[in-house]
């Protein structure tokens, strides 16, 4: 079965199906931003899901809650490291965005002087559980 099919017998709308179709108001620069950041995503997961995402997380779990800094923050893991790499590029290439704000960084990253949007993420939300198959994600 094709995914053309089974999406439209779920009912199911795909993020750029719903920005070019329903989203029409949102304009080119948003769409622009929100297919980069798709792709993002994308490639977040591939990793994650991948053998060398076991890899790069960084170990067995038994660090587990005990990585912190001294400003309350998580220590960046690997794979949180890899993973803001990821979204900062796409964001770069999107020519959208003037600066970011990361979880992963100690200020926000100016990107460009000519954009129309700031973007704030976390990258990696609750990677420091990956090791014991906890549901990650981006934000």
């Amino acid at each position: 079965m094709n995914s053309t099919k089974l999406t439209a017998e779920v009912g199911a709308t795909t993020l750029m199906e719903f920005v070019g179709k329903e989203g029409e108001d949102v304009g080119g620069d948003l769409t622009i931003l929100v297919s980069h950041l798709q792709y993002a995503c994308k490639r977040i997961a591939s990793i994650v899901a991948s053998p060398i995402g076991v890899e790069v997380s960084g170990g067995s779990g038994d660090d587990v809650g005990s990585s912190s800094s001294s400003a309350g923050r998580d220590v960046p893991k690997p794979l949180d490291i890899v993973s803001n790499d990821i979204i900062l590029s796409s964001l770069k290439k999107s020519g959208k965005v003037v600066v970011m704000a990361s979880e992963e960084d100690e200020s926000p990253v100016w990107i460009t002087d000519d954009g129309p949007f700031v973007v704030v993420t976390d990258p990696l939300d609750v990677s420091r559980n990956i090791d014991a198959s906890i549901p990650t994600g981006t934000i």
